[in-house]
Formats: C-alpha cells, sequence, structure tokens
C-alpha cells in the first residue's frame, strides 16, 4: 500500500499504523463470513469432486475448511499491507 509508504516516509507514524489497520478490518470483515459458508458448504463442494468419497472426501472436507481460514484473510492483505511495510 502506498499509503503506508508515504506516512512511513515523512514520518508520520500513527498515519501509517491507521492506513495498514483498515485493510487488516475489512480483510477480516470479508474473510470471517466467507470461511464459515465455505464450511457449510464443504461437503457440497467435496461431494461431486471425489472418486472414492468414503477415502478421500473427509480428508477434502477437513483441508478445505483449514486453508479457508488462512487463504482468504492473507490473500485480502498481503499484497496491501505487507508491501507496505
Amino acid at each position: 500500500m502506498s499509503l503506508v509508504s508515504r506516512f512511513v516516509g515523512v514520518g508520520e507514524i500513527e498515519s501509517a499504523n491507521s492506513s495498514a489497520k483498515q485493510p487488516l478490518w475489512i480483510a477480516l470483515t470479508i474473510s470471517v463470513p466467507l470461511t464459515l459458508v465455505t464450511w457449510d458448504f464443504a461437503e457440497g463442494i467435496v461431494g461431486p469432486l471425489a472418486d472414492d468419497p468414503e477415502r478421500f472426501g473427509r480428508m477434502s472436507i477437513v483441508y478445505i475448511m483449514v486453508i479457508s481460514i488462512s487463504f482468504r484473510f492473507w490473500s485480502m492483505i498481503d499484497t496491501r499491507v505487507l508491501q507496505g511495510g
């Protein structure tokens, strides 16, 4: 985020912190509901794709549930905050 870099460059650390917090809160606001929806529909997503639902279905559902926690959150803030930090 160029605002964070600009604020740090001119010594306005408080403004830089404020600019870094906004994407974090927006990411949380969007990623938490999307993660909950993904958890609810994980079985419906995996079911048609699994050749052997007994063997791979449960592992795939758990994988989708775990990856949905971190992926959505980090993918929303990595290009915004971490570039300017």
